[in-house]
């Protein structure tokens, strides 16, 4: 008998954009939500792309 399989389930993640850069010529942060045709979400701050991602999270 084999182990149940689990459902894998597609979660977004952190990125770096070094085609964009801010004021400061630092590549930006960005959020890559799950799916073939996602389009990067960037962010000015590591802070606002953290938050960000945890309310990605909490969404039901």
């Amino acid at each position: 008998m084999s182990a149940p399989q689990q459902a894998v389930v597609p979660q977004a993640r952190l990125i770096l954009l070094e085609t964009l850069c801010g004021t400061d010529g630092e590549a930006r942060i960005a959020i890559l939500p799950p799916g073939p045709r996602a389009v990067p979400i960037a962010f000015t701050s590591m802070e606002e792309a953290l938050a960000a991602l945890r309310n990605l999270g909490s969404r039901p």
